[in-house]
């Protein structure tokens, strides 16, 4: 936002009044007080004075309750599921932007159940903001009825297996690719075809023995057949890898070539120099102005030198195989994301523990709610595919949680605010943002380095 305010100022754009902070959209602030309060007079007032709001049974749930919003609906389905009075055909209509919607609706098994969503517009516009018409603004309703028909085709054929716990599946294999709580696993990405490939290799697995080898019974993990299942992906590891020491060894010939065009050319204008400087000297050179050091898109031409790459070998080579340029591949992102070296089979293993015990608690809290407020995946990455498939996850217990209890609202608050939004906290919690000798000044620092990590865009990064 303040890179946003200097390019407008840069530009004479004037900025009037002060600046909206959206983090004040976060429970515990002045601003949700401000707005619950508000709500709750507008509903008091709808339900009294407007006819088409009688008999409507309306629930509030604010910032003061613990909990995201879609999972407060979730554990209210939940009760009023397990009611003797429950109508199986009652119908359900959630709103909201976030893709999560999809999967909380698929797992409550409801066969009723729909988005409504506004429509979202990508690319980047360079014309001015304007405030969007609530008329105008176009809305989608997506029946999941219609993505469970659509899933239940791809089976059609197989008559033993349980459709439901595919679904069931299905929203865990959707976790591989990452989401609010844990990171993907590297090298999947939605925008390359990544859920293709885990719901294929599914498949496989699911009729690979007599029976269905299911991987989700009703938010718990099937740790063997999970295992299973990350063997059947490993090949992605390695297909990854190769195409990566491809790409390296193409970008390499092609920075050598460009080495030896750049020394020619240095060549020829040395050559030149002395024939150059003449004319000018006598008047019938064009002098150099700043006009003409600037290429036809207007930016600056500086000489560059080239970046010199180390050579990759690939499957070419005669003393390197794929398992080798593999080994040499992972040991560089663990060196390089975790900080850990090769050998520390150690770490690498409790990598893998977090891991599944992250996929373990995310079901938990899609499946019944919170089953531990203090649980956090320590890491920002998350292990290899091939690396799971190194350790016995069967042996490990990776369902044991301590329940715990949420933060209150001012811890929640400095949590998860940067120092740049400290207005929001009270004035006595402001000094440990802003002050350095804070004990806990370290958590808000004013710079950072982020990782992309695969992604192309900067919300996205590390």
């Amino acid at each position: 936002a303040e890179e946003l305010r200097a390019k407008a100022t840069a530009e004479g754009v004037q900025l009037t009044g002060e600046r909206f902070d959206s983090n004040c959209i976060t429970p515990g602030t002045p601003f949700m007080a401000r707005l619950s309060a508000q709500l709750k007079y507008f509903v008091n007032l709808k339900v009294t004075t407007d006819a088409r709001w009688q008999g409507v049974k309306v629930i509030f749930s604010g910032h003061e309750t613990p909990g995201e919003g879609e999972h407060k609906i979730m554990d209210y389905i939940r009760k009023q599921r397990s009611l003797d009075t429950w109508n199986p055909n009652t119908r359900h209509c959630l709103y909201g932007l976030d893709a999560d919607l999809i999967v909380l609706g698929l797992l409550t098994h409801e066969p009723h159940f729909s988005l409504l969503r506004e429509e979202v517009t990508f690319g980047n516009s360079k014309s001015k903001r304007v405030l969007a018409d609530a008329k105008k603004v176009n809305f989608n309703l997506l029946h999941l009825s219609l993505v469970r028909e659509y899933t239940m085709v791809e089976f059609a054929t197989e008559q033993s297996i349980d459709f439901e716990r595919v679904l069931d599946d299905w929203v865990l294999i959707c976790y591989l690719v990452g989401n609010d709580f844990i990171p993907h696993l590297p090298n999947l990405h939605i925008n390359t075809g990544a859920l293709d490939l885990l719901f294929d290799t599914y498949k496989t697995l699911l009729m690979d023995e007599a029976e269905p080898r299911y991987l989700n019974d009703a938010g718990h993990l099937e740790l063997s057949n999970f295992q299973d299942y990350m063997r059947m992906l490993t090949q992605h590891d390695t297909e990854t890898c190769q195409q990566v020491g491809a790409d390296m060894a193409y970008l390499s010939s092609k920075m050598a070539t460009a080495n030896l065009d750049y020394t020619s050319a240095v060549s020829t204008e040395e050559s030149d120099t002395d024939s150059d400087s003449k004319a000018v000297a006598k008047g019938k050179g064009e002098a150099v102005t700043e006009e003409s050091a600037v290429d036809a898109d207007g930016f600056l031409m500086v000489k560059s030198k080239p970046r010199k790459y180390k050579p990759i070998k690939t499957d070419d080579s005669n003393d390197t195989s794929d398992e080798k340029l593999l080994a040499a591949w992972k040991d560089n992102y663990y060196a390089e994301k975790f900080g850990v070296e090769a050998r520390d089979r150690d770490f690498k293993q409790r990598i893998v523990f977090e891991y599944i015990h992250a996929l373990q608690w995310v079901l938990h809290y899609y499946y019944d709610g919170i089953c531990s407020w203090d649980w956090f995946y320590p890491f920002h990455y998350s292990p290899f595919i091939s690396t799971i498939t190194e350790y016995d996850i069967t042996a490990m217990d990776v369902d044991t949680f301590h329940k715990g209890k949420p933060f209150l609202p001012f811890e929640q608050l400095m949590g998860v605010l940067p120092p740049a939004s400290h207005k929001h906290v009270p004035v006595a919690y402001q000094h440990l943002m802003l002050n350095e000798s804070s004990p806990i000044h370290d958590f808000y620092p004013l710079t950072f380095e982020s990782d992309l990590n695969g992604k192309k865009h900067d919300w996205e990064a590390v």
